[in-house]
This record gives structure tokens, C-alpha cells and sequence, in this order.
């Protein structure tokens, strides 16, 4: 016998609490654990596990995630319906002429919608230079990451950088 407990609203608990035919509920100390084949859900909190290679719709519409898809259902993309996240990669590269214990800053920014998570950098081995800040920022409206770099020759030098961000759909606070 098949059962299935929704465990929150959300579409993608959802579709993975009734991910298999093969479905029983344990009892807890949570009040809505449920355990599939090795799989382990919880209700009301942020865990969520499953094997399945695949997520698949039948014709009545109903979801589930397995290895393979059935005959008769279609493979959805967790991307398209927004259950992964769709990861933004970008690089600023700079050449400039620093005079000595100046700093060449170099920031790259994620756009409205998006959040960094995480970026680093690339210079030229032979170049003078040396990171004094390499961090994500948020300047109160956007986020994205910032390299500082600082030439430690005696005399002005020419310096090449590199700067990645990746940057991810959604909204972060700034304290």
C-alpha cells in the first residue's frame, strides 16, 4: 500500500514526499517523517533527500521523482519550474598602470534578482601584486565580489586581473 504525506505547501516537497510506490510512514518523534527506500523527508524543516535521477508528470498530472521516467510520463526540467538553481557566472578583466602601494580594485557585480555566491580571482604570476581584500560586498542594492590588489614593486607596474563572481536567482539582506 502506497501512502504519501504532503509536507509543506511547497510544490517541490511535495513532489518528493510521493516519490515512490514504495512509501511507508515510520513513527517519530517528528510528526511527519516520512521514509522511502533509504530516502528520508521531513516535514515543517528544511531536509530534503532523494536518490531519483529524474522528476516525471503523469497524465493526471501528478509528480514523481524517480530513476526513469514510465511509458506513459514526461520528464520535467527542476530548473524550468524553478526547484534548482540556475547558477550566473561572470568576469571583469583589467590592465591598468599602478604606481607603487597603489591598488588596482577590481569588482564584478550580480544583477537585480541575483545574489553572489561566491567569486575569487586570477593575475599574471610575474605581476607585483598582492590581494588586500578578496570578498563578496553588497552595497545596499546589488552584491558581487571585489578583489583589491595592491603593487608592492618599488616603481609603477603594469597590472592584469581577473575577477569571477557566480551569482544565483533570488534576494539577500545587507546588514
Amino acid at each position: 500500500m502506497r501512502s504519501c504525506t504532503v509536507l509543506s505547501a511547497s510544490l517541490a516537497l511535495a513532489m518528493l514526499a510521493c516519490s515512490s510506490d514504495k512509501t511507508t510512514t515510520e513513527p517519530t518523534s517528528s510528526p511527519s517523517l516520512t521514509r522511502t527506500a533509504g530516502r528520508t523527508y521531513t516535514g515543517g524543516g528544511s531536509l530534503v533527500s532523494v536518490d531519483a535521477g529524474v522528476l516525471c508528470s503523469n497524465p493526471g498530472g501528478l509528480v514523481f521523482a524517480r530513476e526513469q521516467c514510465k511509458a506513459n510520463e514526461q520528464q520535467l526540467d527542476p530548473v524550468a519550474l524553478g526547484l534548482a538553481p540556475r547558477v550566473i557566472f561572470r568576469d571583469v578583466q583589467r590592465q591598468a598602470l599602478v604606481s607603487p602601494g597603489q591598488e588596482l580594485i577590481v569588482a564584478v557585480g550580480c544583477e537585480n534578482g541575483e545574489v553572489v555566491i561566491s567569486g575569487g580571482y586570477s593575475t599574471d604570476p610575474s605581476d607585483p601584486v598582492r590581494a588586500t581584500l578578496n570578498a563578496p560586498f553588497f552595497d545596499g542594492q546589488h552584491s558581487g565580489w571585489r578583489v583589491d590588489f595592491l603593487n608592492v614593486k618599488d616603481m609603477a607596474a603594469t597590472l592584469s586581473a581577473r575577477v569571477t563572481v557566480s551569482c544565483m536567482q533570488g534576494t539577500g539582506v545587507g546588514e
